[in-house]
């Protein structure tokens, strides 16, 4: 997957990178997890200042935008557990990662 990084010299092995040995501090296994997260959270940071001025576009007032901004994460951060415990109480397990 992982090509040698670099090749100083073409006569001395010892300056050569080995694959196996590359990038070794990145775990294999959460690649895909970490991608996830990061597009997620990059998605975000780049919408949410936008969302604000698009809604102030639209005639939404100052106070009722903060409350928006405000009531969103409290919603999402609420009922992430309250469908986790919906789901265990069903006994729908799924292997997630």
């Amino acid at each position: 997957m992982f090509k040698k990084i670099f090749k100083r010299n073409q006569n001395n092995n010892n300056n050569i990178v080995d694959e196996k040995n590359s990038l070794s501090f990145i775990n294999r296994y959460y690649i895909f997890l970490k991608a996830h997260y990061f597009f997620l959270y990059a998605t975000f940071g780049s919408l949410l200042p936008i969302l604000n001025i698009t809604l102030r576009n639209r005639g939404l007032y100052d106070v009722e935008i903060l409350y928006m901004n405000i009531i969103v994460p409290f919603i999402i951060f609420l009922t992430n557990p309250l469908l986790g415990l919906f789901v265990d109480r069903l006994r729908r397990f799924r292997l997630i990662f």
